[in-house]
């Protein structure tokens, strides 16, 4: 039961951890698109290809 414990536990961190990424990760995106640096459509595209 403790090693459930201990397993529960590092899942709950590591939805921490995703969750705080992904914010900096839509954070950073937001900050380029604002700056003109890349577009949605650029990123839309670049998603597209880095998933097939």
């Amino acid at each position: 039961m403790n090693d459930d414990i201990k397993i529960y536990s590092h899942i709950a961190d590591l939805k921490e951890t995703d969750y705080k990424n992904t914010l900096a990760i839509a954070s950073i995106i937001e900050i380029l698109i604002e700056k003109g640096i890349i577009s949605k459509e650029d990123l839309s595209k670049k998603v597209l290809e880095l998933d097939s």
